[in-house]
């Protein structure tokens, strides 16, 4: 994006040194900071939210192609490459790819998944129109902080007629968290510019319902979908919230995926997800 006097204005300064910095000493323990329960039922409802929208396989054709975004240690990534499809799984931290990489080499699927380190505001290596489903699930967008110059590089690298699907952190979820911990000074900020560094290592930008709508289709996107993850296992107070899961897992699962496309229960969730499409040029 060049502005009028001639100078390249997509990789202005951004959170992104930041989040490079947290993961260089945090990748090798990554995986086992997500084990419990409550981010397992965060997985259930991703894959759950994501499956429809999964590009058909024709056995005539190519596998399509998929672009994870944001991939890190390759949880989508290994997963899709499992199912047939061609995987690219892209990320800015190099440690984090290592760590995909060796957990694609120990399941046998090295050969099946490129691995790429690529800043997500702005990836020349991946062409126009290429991928058939982009993911950018995780925080890979309220991480970055731009999700302007996000969006507009998961739209063109998406086919027409493709999907992308993503995910971000839901203002309404930091709101209460500060609320419940008497961070009375950080609402206005919150509510202002939607970003806050209360619950991360480096700021994040945060999302309504509208305002995830609306970036998306800013950008040329179609919004089929949306939910939130979860909507209602997230009120149940932390100190009873993990033996809930340990005792009734199916039963909250249930409820979860009963009730996180519901547009009464979405905006209460503690991420939120869209599915968009890039329409077929007319």
């Amino acid at each position: 994006m060049v502005n009028e006097r001639g100078k390249d204005e997509r990789k202005k300064p951004s959170n992104l040194h930041r989040v490079i910095k947290f993961y260089e000493t945090h990748a090798k323990d990554y995986d086992k900071d997500y084990e419990e329960d409550n981010w397992r039922l965060y997985d259930d409802l991703t894959w759950f939210f994501m499956a429809p929208f999964l590009p058909a396989m024709d056995p005539n054709t190519d596998a399509p192609l998929v672009l994870d975004a944001g991939g890190g240690t390759g949880k989508w990534s290994l997963k899709l490459a499992k199912l047939g499809y061609r995987v690219v799984c892209a990320d800015i931290s190099p440690q984090m790819l290592d760590q995909a990489k060796a957990k694609a080499t120990a399941e046998g699927l090295l050969g099946k998944v490129e691995f790429k380190q690529l800043d997500v505001r702005h990836m020349p290596e991946i062409p126009d129109n290429s991928c058939d489903l982009v993911l950018a699930v995780g925080d890979v967008i309220s991480y970055a902080l731009d999700e302007d110059l996000v969006v507009s590089e998961l739209f063109r690298v998406c086919k027409p007629g493709g999907t992308c699907i993503a995910s971000v952190d839901n203002t309404f979820s930091l709101l209460v968290m500060e609320i419940k911990s008497e961070r009375w000074e950080l609402l206005d900020d919150l509510l202002a510019t939607r970003t806050t560094d209360f619950s991360s290592p480096h700021p994040v930008k945060t999302f309504l319902p509208a305002d995830l709508r609306a970036l998306f289709e800013h950008h040329g996107f179609v919004v089929e979908h949306m939910a939130g993850k979860p909507v209602i296992t997230n009120t149940i107070a932390r100190r009873v919230r993990r033996l809930k899961l340990e005792q009734h897992y199916k039963e909250l699962l249930e409820l979860e995926k009963r009730f996180g496309a519901d547009p009464a229960f979405i905006g209460q969730g503690g991420h939120l997800q869209v599915a968009a499409i890039k329409k077929l040029r007319q």
